[in-house]
């Protein structure tokens, strides 16, 4: 059987394989693969609505949760780009990656716990991102109708994803942005490809087991990093479940 060669094509596959199976476990609900593919055609969509193209970037910065992985998807299949904006990051880091980046729309929530990402986005420099067209706000958290002289909206799924089809990611095409540890000074941008994370996906789930019948994978780790996505993809690649972790709590 041949490796399919983009994040949204790895993703169909299962969905037209097993779309009663489950794919995630979030806060005691589950989701099929079947409604999984739904989110990622309406999260298609909606960048598409958003103006978002081939080649555009897009910033999510968010928590382990369901929008984030429809976000990385949906950006597959209409061939646009995910920046993955490290949680814990301050203002000076979102810039720094906002600025790198190129990203056109920065998807967000409000807050986590004691982290208020809206506050901390209010300190970047608009000058410095010129290129960030509009901002994107997850829960339907009530805000400004502007940030940083950009417009403010929503996210909300519309009601069908068909018109986010068109135009799929290339083989070779970037599907995703992570930022290095910044050890030495701000993190840097490192690309990876459509076909690479594809490929790593199945290569992980075969060596890992994740094929096997009834594999549960634990998505604890953040998604915004390589050691939190490589599992969940791995997982997905192969029709197993993921139980998706907002953040791990360890034992006290």
């Amino acid at each position: 059987m041949s490796v399919p060669c983009s994040l949204s094509e790895m993703l169909a596959v299962q969905v037209r394989r097993a779309a009663d199976s489950c794919a995630l476990i979030t806060n005691g609900r589950r989701i099929s693969y079947g409604e999984l593919g739904l989110q990622v055609d309406a999260a298609a969509a909606w960048l598409s609505g958003q103006g978002i193209r081939p080649g555009d970037r897009v910033a999510v910065w968010m928590v382990n949760r369901v929008e984030w992985l429809a976000l990385l998807f949906g950006a597959s299949q209409i061939g646009a780009t995910l920046v993955a904006v490290n949680t814990r990051y301050r203002s000076a880091e979102l810039q720094h990656i906002l600025s790198g980046s190129g990203a056109k729309l920065l998807v967000l929530q409000a807050r986590f716990r004691k982290i208020n990402f809206l506050g901390l986005l209010a300190e970047v420099d608009p000058s410095a991102v010129p290129q960030l067209d509009a901002i994107a706000v997850v829960d339907g958290v009530e805000c400004l109708p502007e940030m940083l002289g950009k417009p403010v909206t929503a996210l909300a799924w519309p009601d069908s994803g068909a018109a986010g089809k068109s135009g799929a990611a290339a083989p070779d095409q970037l599907a995703v942005l992570f930022a290095t540890s910044g050890t030495t000074r701000m993190p840097k941008l490192v690309m990876h490809s459509q076909r690479t994370l594809a490929l790593h996906s199945h290569n992980i789930a075969t060596a890992y087991g994740f094929d096997e019948a009834g594999a549960v994978v634990l998505g604890a780790l953040p998604l915004c990093g390589v050691f939190g996505l490589n599992p969940v993809l791995a997982a997905l690649a192969v029709g197993a479940t993921v139980v998706v972790m907002e953040a791990f709590d360890g034992p006290e």
